[in-house]
């Protein structure tokens, strides 16, 4: 019977540790290359006042509980609509116009899910919103159009405007 010290055996744990260290390590390099951001291909309507949802999410559907998860639009400044970071909103960061305004779905995170909801709707909220997850190098835009009446923006949406 082979009877192994006690520094070979934590020396062999060392190393079969290293190996599947190694191993994770590439396939989330591997799986994250593979990922995919995506937002909205049309538009999102919402009327003044409206809460409303901006859909981005991770295709194939990684978690994002520990990503730092950044939205923004340009023309503000600061920049950021909502700047998620360790599992809070850094209120600091945000324009102070969306204060109190923005969520993320914290249960939804780990399945890949980046949308960030809008509260009370603005006119001045319309404008291209730029979904990002910069640990990983992705972007996916998403644009909202906000109008007064459901006539104002009836091309958009597929509603009777009586």
């Amino acid at each position: 019977m082979i009877q192994l010290e006690h520094h070979d055996l934590w020396r062999m744990m060392e190393s079969v540790f290293l190996a599947l260290l190694f191993i994770c390590l590439n396939l989330t390099v591997l799986l994250a290359a593979q990922t995919q951001l995506i937002g909205s291909h049309q538009p999102i309507v919402a009327l003044v006042g409206d809460d409303v949802l901006l859909p981005c999410h991770l295709e194939p559907a990684v978690s994002a509980a520990y990503e730092t998860v950044v939205w923004s639009k340009a023309g503000l400044e600061p920049k950021y609509v909502h700047y998620h970071h360790d599992g809070r909103l850094l209120f600091e960061k945000q324009d102070p116009s969306y204060s109190l305004r923005t969520r993320l779905f914290m249960d939804e995170l780990p399945h890949g899910n980046v949308s960030m909801q809008i509260f009370k709707v603005k006119l001045s909220d319309a404008g291209t919103y730029k979904c990002s997850l910069p640990a990983m190098k992705k972007e996916a835009e998403v644009e909202l159009i906000v109008g007064t009446s459901k006539r104002e923006v009836s091309c958009y949406w597929l509603i009777p405007t009586s």
